[in-house]
């Protein structure tokens, strides 16, 4: 069971990062999604500059 969850996990997230890529592009094309993707972006920033600061404690 463990094997099968080691090897399924890895295909699903690059999966849902696949379909979130497409839907953005897709979308982003549309005035009423560009909060959203402003939002989003921001959040990843900070998601970045949050992994940034830890690695740069290690």
């Amino acid at each position: 069971m463990p094997s099968r969850i080691l090897y399924l996990v890895p295909r699903v997230l690059l999966l849902a990062l696949f379909l979130t890529y497409v839907t953005f592009m897709l979308l982003s094309s549309y005035e009423w999604f560009r909060p959203v993707e402003v939002a989003v972006q921001g959040a990843l920033a900070k998601l970045v500059q949050g992994a940034a600061g830890l690695w740069s404690r290690l």
